[in-house]
């Protein structure tokens, strides 16, 4: 007589995070805005975050968030890059959701035809939700998919002769990434 048997384990339980957190990720999108209010593809976006756990649910870091996009009309190209560097909350709603947001600089900087970078300073917001998975059961390691939008007002300096008055500008990156988490 032979039987067929189910053994079921029991899950480990995850540990609690504490201490020293880590983050990075990387993706794509789009920027809208700007002087001439135009949409433009993401060529790439990426984040790095480091901080601390205030409790088993929430974290407080520094982050710093890129996205660069380049253009080509005819003979003419321009390349941008917009930068985010601030404090970021972290709060943990679930073991596998959660939502983020910070306030900090903002750096606007584009270059035309090979040109050098010019750069408008401002302030922007960084705000995230997403969603992770253990690497590893129970594991303090987790991979993460998220969507960052990241909105921004800069002053905007025309660069003509003489220049005009300078105007402000909203950017609004958005970006789809995928990440990893050291909680």
């Amino acid at each position: 007589m032979f039987g067929l048997g189910v053994v079921v384990l029991p899950r480990a339980a995850r540990a609690e995070p504490e201490g020293l957190t880590l983050e990075g990720g990387f993706g794509g999108g789009f920027v809208t805005g700007g002087p001439f209010d135009q949409t433009n593809s993401v060529t790439f976006g990426g984040s790095v975050a480091a901080g601390m756990w205030l409790s088993p649910r929430l974290a407080l870091t520094g982050r710093v968030a890129l996205t660069t996009y380049g253009e080509v009309k005819g003979d003419d190209s321009s390349d941008a890059r917009y930068w985010f560097a601030g404090p970021s909350a972290q709060r943990w709603l679930t073991d596998w959701a959660w939502v983020s947001g910070g306030a900090g600089l903002a750096v606007y900087q584009q270059a035309s035809d090979g040109g050098a970078f010019t750069s408008s300073g401002g302030v922007g917001l960084d705000l995230r939700a997403g969603l992770a998975f253990d690497l590893i059961d129970s594991s303090r390691h987790r991979f993460e998919v998220f969507v960052e939008v990241a909105p921004a007002v800069f002053r905007y300096i025309p660069r003509s002769l003489p220049p005009p008055p300078a105007e402000w500008d909203t950017y609004i990156s958005t970006t789809f990434n995928v990440g990893y988490q050291f909680r």
